[in-house]
């Protein structure tokens, strides 16, 4: 675009300012209108200030009241505060409570269900809820079974072989139990290799003390990964590797009445109920205690290895047909048949270390018939070993015992570990199923 065009335009646009704006004609109307403009402007503007004016003093009373209210507003807001706070204390402590209940209540326990004896004698097992019903069975402090049901103060028992009922106040159950039980768990270890070494110490160099046959049951003083240390029944202590061993923890059971008395050489008829109900249910009473034969010789408790059988009809035994060899070995087949040979052989020798005693007779014969002591040697079983031979292994046992070969030393009689208490025993040893002393 040319200079001369440009100017050209300005000129123009000049001149229509000049005509439409600042002419005089419509000057007045030009005025007017501004002036309305800034009145509108500033209308609005005033409008405005005083909405924000109004909201600021709403605001302010809000936030700020009067000092009475203050105070008013001031007191009950702690109340309500202090108020609120105390209540929410209560119920966070009865939450905790509650919660500890339930946690409790969800704990298991290894005697839920069960029991264990807390007395220092023995309790007794009676037929029913009642002091003058039958004993069918004893229990040791320690003694654990399953709770049946309960019956006013007496509770029904399940343990061993035993079924009854006994005072509600001599047994513990659920946690009392269960603390009460760590005091009265005992470590049993079982041989479970042919013959193991007894060592003097942790160490397969260490001096040998013993050899103990397999199904041999110890007491163990210590359970290692490697040793476990235990205590024959003579209570020598030693080291068995753990490999050729079985440890395990457990507890008295319950004895029936029968298995008391054929432990305890009690007779079995059924001893008085006394007036003092905790005497009657936790003392032995005079019946119950072994008697003393006029010959000043404690009578030995009855040698069966298993729960007394009914007595089968007594016959009449000539021995005088059998040598002492043969002899021995029918009654060790009849008694530890299914024993290991160790077990056969500890068997032959008590009958001959009653033969060296006297006190049953001066003859392997004399010992095997003599009254109360074995009474199967007069049954079926014996006759049909006498008629149809031994077994080999209680032959050859037999054979050894009379050559000298003596692997119980003094012993004289023998009971299935299930149905003695070797804490009464000063001395013992367990070969198999077999403890004797």
């Amino acid at each position: 675009m040319s200079a001369m065009h440009k100017s050209s335009k300005r000129n123009r646009m000049s001149a229509r300012m000049r005509r439409d704006v600042f002419n005089y004609r419509y000057l007045k109307r030009n005025l007017l209108i501004a002036a309305l403009v800034v009145a509108m402007t500033a209308l609005i503007t005033v409008v405005v200030k005083y909405g924000e004016a109004l909201d600021q003093k709403a605001g302010y009373n809000v936030g700020n009241p009067s000092a009475e209210d203050t105070v008013s507003v001031t007191e009950d807001t702690t109340e309500n505060i202090a108020a609120a706070d105390t209540e929410q204390k209560a119920s966070a402590q009865m939450e905790a409570h509650h919660s500890d209940v339930l946690s409790e209540a969800r704990q298991e326990s290894e005697f839920d269900g069960r029991f264990i004896v807390q007395i220092s004698d023995t309790l007794n097992i009676r037929e029913s809820a009642s002091t003058d019903a039958a004993i069918v069975g004893k229990m040791f402090d320690g003694t654990v079974g399953d709770i049946l049901g309960t019956e006013g103060e007496w509770t029904q028992i399940s343990s061993g072989n035993v079924t009854g009922y006994v005072k509600t106040e001599y047994i513990l159950t659920g946690k009392a139990a269960e603390a009460y039980a760590a005091g009265c768990k005992k470590l049993i270890g079982t041989i479970t290799d042919e013959t193991v070494r007894l060592r003097s110490d942790m160490s397969t160099e260490s001096d040998v003390l013993d050899l103990i046959a397999e199904g041999t049951k110890l007491d163990v003083l210590s359970d290692g990964a490697e040793w476990v240390k235990v205590v024959t029944a003579g209570g020598q202590e030693g080291y068995v590797a753990a490999d050729y061993i079985s440890v395990e923890e457990t507890y008295r059971v319950a004895l029936s009445i029968e298995e008391y008395n054929a432990v305890y050489d009690a007779p079995e008829e059924e001893e008085p109920a006394s007036s003092d109900e905790e005497a009657a249910e936790n003392q032995t009473t005079e019946s119950q205690t072994t008697e003393t034969p006029d010959d000043g010789r404690q009578e030995e408790p009855s040698t069966e290895g298993s729960t007394a059988p009914e007595p089968e009809p007594s016959v009449t035994v000539d021995a005088s047909g059998y040598g002492d060899a043969y002899l021995l070995a029918c009654l060790v087949s009849m008694e530890a048949g299914s024993e290991c040979y160790e077990g056969q052989l500890a068997v032959a020798n008590v009958v001959l270390n009653r033969v060296r005693s006297g006190a049953w007779g001066s003859s392997i014969s004399d010992v095997i018939y003599a009254p109360n002591q074995f009474p199967c040697a007069t049954g079926s079983v014996m006759q049909g070993y006498l008629q149809n031979g031994p077994l080999s292994t209680a032959q050859q046992a037999a054979n050894d015992a009379l050559a000298g070969n003596n692997n119980i030393g003094n012993y004289m009689s023998f009971l299935n570990v299930n149905y003695i208490d070797t804490d009464s025993l000063s001395s013992y040893q367990i070969i198999g199923n077999h403890c004797f002393y």
